[in-house]
């Protein structure tokens, strides 16, 4: 299993991916997150997708960098894509998506997949691509997790009455996380002209 992080726009646009392969990514503080994510724990944030990775970027964020750093010669933004092989990872030093939200160290970790590394390390695959497009046609709400562990030790499920009223209460007054899914690449928006 690979979990992946991305850098979008110039990022490295220097470089080969082989070059960026002998990068070392250190822990550190992102300088853009929640502000109910922890704020103290340094940490190279992973995700299971490249599309949890966006999500946790945020669709504000990828559509700034969208504007500020496109391609202009492909008409799409440059994605540089890092994976890491799991088992090439000390289990120690690595914080699943169960972990960050049991700690609550990341309150969207349950739907962005995100997991956390404490050690330097190299990605094992780089690949860059341009990205040309995205859908965001859902959006989650952030459930706090007693919520959710309430929600489940009552067997409270989607379609239920009181599954709808605690829903209703975090649209109105909780985090919206639009979720980024259906991603097209430069290269499959050719093919498909």
């Amino acid at each position: 299993m690979y979990l992946y992080r991305v850098l979008l726009g110039n990022a490295f646009s220097h470089l080969t991916e082989e070059q960026i392969k002998d990068i070392m990514f250190f822990p550190d503080i992102p300088h853009a997150i929640m502000k109910e994510e922890n704020q103290d724990i340094e940490r190279i944030c992973l995700a299971e997708s490249v599309e949890g990775c966006l999500t946790s970027i945020g669709w504000n964020r990828l559509d700034t960098t969208f504007q500020d750093f496109m391609d202009e010669e492909r008409e799409a933004l440059r994605v540089v894509i890092l994976k890491f092989d799991i088992n090439n990872l000390d289990k120690k030093y690595l914080l699943s998506p169960e972990e960050l939200d049991e700690k609550g160290y990341v309150p969207d970790a349950y739907i962005t997949r995100e997991w956390w590394y404490g050690l330097p390390a190299k990605p094992d695959e780089v690949e860059i691509r341009y990205l040309y497009d995205y859908d965001m046609s859902e959006n989650e709400y952030v459930i706090p997790r007693e919520v959710r562990m309430y929600m489940k030790e009552h067997n409270i499920v989607e379609g239920d009455k009181k599954f709808d009223e605690i829903i209703e209460k975090y649209m109105e007054n909780g985090i919206e996380i639009p979720l980024i899914q259906r991603l097209v690449w430069l290269e499959d928006a050719e093919k498909a002209s």
